[in-house]
């Protein structure tokens, strides 16, 4: 019987330990992103909305959004455009370092990769959904499934980690429609079985 109980209490002190190792590995900002889009064509501009839904635990604000389009592709424009940045304005400053285009909370933060954290990130959990229309190039010679990634920063204030990296949409290339095959009749016709001239 005294084995049966602690047996039964070391199961309970492993599941109470994976339990809090599984919160403590919660994200402190996590992200959904979508779009309306499905499809891209080469050789054209292409207008891309992102609609991007942020988690936030306690007080971990958005520090840096950063999309990044496959090489070659080329930015164009992008709504909104540069903003003023700051703490929890939802208006980020802008900056493009291809194939990234990102919207953060100063100009001292990189527009590609990992940095010191600002403390109080530009976009706040209580505006809901945010939205980014951008416009980039897409060249002629360029084929198959297009792939979007999203990398969303917070602004250190919460638990680690402070971020959620990969969030991808990808939209299908429009193909052209299949060639017609054009049958001519004949001018004239022989006799039966004969070709056509």
């Amino acid at each position: 019987m005294k084995r049966r109980i602690i047996t039964s209490l070391k199961f309970l002190l492993a599941g109470v330990l994976f339990l809090s190792a599984m919160s403590a590995a919660q994200a402190s900002i996590t992200a959904t992103v979508s779009s309306p889009q499905t499809n891209y064509t080469p050789g054209v501009n292409n207008t891309f909305t992102f609609n991007v839904l942020t988690t936030q635990v306690g007080s971990e604000y958005g520090d840096k959004f950063q999309f990044t389009f496959p090489a070659g592709v080329t930015f164009v424009s992008s709504v909104p455009g540069n903003g003023g940045g700051n703490c929890a304005t939802n208006a980020g400053v802008q900056a493009i370092c291809a194939p990234h285009v990102s919207w953060m909370t100063n100009a001292g933060i990189p527009c590609n990769g990992d940095y010191v954290r600002s403390g109080c990130g530009v976009f706040f959990n209580g505006a809901g959904m945010f939205s980014f229309d951008i416009t980039v190039s897409v060249p002629g010679g360029f084929t198959g499934p297009l792939s979007v990634n999203l990398a969303v920063y917070g602004d250190g204030f919460g638990p680690v980690p402070h971020e959620d990296l990969v969030n991808t949409v990808t939209f299908a290339q429009v193909l052209p429609p299949d060639p017609c095959v054009f049958t001519c009749p004949c001018r004239h016709q022989h006799q039966p079985g004969s070709r056509c001239l």
